[in-house]
């Protein structure tokens, strides 16, 4: 009897998105079985503290729908896959959902990514593999995550053989929003020529000094090199240790300090020289 009910659950579900729903709603708030929802890739693992938060102060009337994808006749949960955990774990078998229809796994991805985004709850790097995960539907994070890669890094947590993960998420993004794949692909040239593909070398204050730097000089090959010539002689804790006691922390000060090691030999009349005073 249970399978044969949990069967006509499904035909009945099935009628209910082959009728009016699919035709004519691009979403719909309905009651869905929680034990039909399933979690795409993009998705950032489940915190069981926060869903035992849920579970103890729940209140039907105060939890808000969680928001599913209809997709090939599969339910996705891109929000709220704390609540319905909590649901699971209370023993009820639906919840109130606004389910979308229409959208491809890149589109949710990218829903996921963007409603997160000024959001606490979740981290940049897994806001960033979201924006990754939806490809075309974010260009921009795939063409990041390409450069990164490109260069010996990811913004993996679990890195493949070679790859050396990210902390500074947050500055590789600055980075590109405020340079574009140019200014990445200069300070990325910068730091692993330095330094190697090694964490120290994307430390968050050196990669903002470097930020700091590729806005406001436009570097040649010439002068890219000679960065990396005269900064692999010191190794990235003394720079930062040195712009500290020097000129203070913060990411303008570090690209003076960077920018007084390139100078090192140069007349202010070189061509090469940069003048500190132009540093943003």
């Amino acid at each position: 009897m249970k399978n044969t009910s949990a069967v006509m659950e499904n035909v009945a579900n099935e009628q209910i998105l082959q009728g009016e729903t699919m035709k004519c709603l691009p979403s719909k708030v309905m009651e869905v079985p929680v034990h039909l929802v399933q979690f795409a890739d993009y998705q950032r693992p489940v915190d069981m503290k926060k869903v035992e938060a849920i579970m103890r102060e729940f209140n039907p009337r105060r939890v808000r729908p969680i928001e599913l994808s209809y997709r090939d006749g599969v339910y996705y949960c891109f929000d709220g896959q704390h609540r319905l955990r909590a649901y699971q774990r209370l023993g009820q078998t639906k919840i109130e959902a606004q389910v979308h229809f229409g959208l491809t796994y890149k589109e949710e991805a990218k829903l996921f990514a963007d409603q997160h985004r000024n959001e606490k709850h979740i981290s940049k790097r897994d806001e960033w593999r979201a924006r990754v995960l939806a490809g075309n539907a974010d260009a921009g994070a795939s063409a990041v995550s390409e450069t990164l890669r490109v260069y010996g890094y990811t913004m993996d947590i679990c890195p493949q053989t070679g790859l050396t993960p990210v902390g500074a998420i947050n500055e590789i993004q600055k980075l590109y929003d405020e340079t574009g794949l140019p200014g990445l692909n200069s300070a990325l040239a910068i730091a692993t020529g330095a330094w190697g593909n090694t964490r120290e070398a994307v430390h968050r204050e050196i990669l903002s000094g470097l930020r700091t730097i590729v806005k406001s000089y436009s570097l040649q090959k010439p002068q890219i090199k000679r960065f990396i010539k005269k900064l692999s002689a010191f190794p990235p804790n003394e720079i930062l240790k040195k712009s500290a006691t020097v000129f203070g922390r913060g990411g303008k000060r570090t690209a003076r300090c960077m920018v007084d090691y390139y100078n090192r030999n140069l007349r202010n009349t070189s061509s090469e020289w940069l003048n500190p005073e132009k540093l943003k």
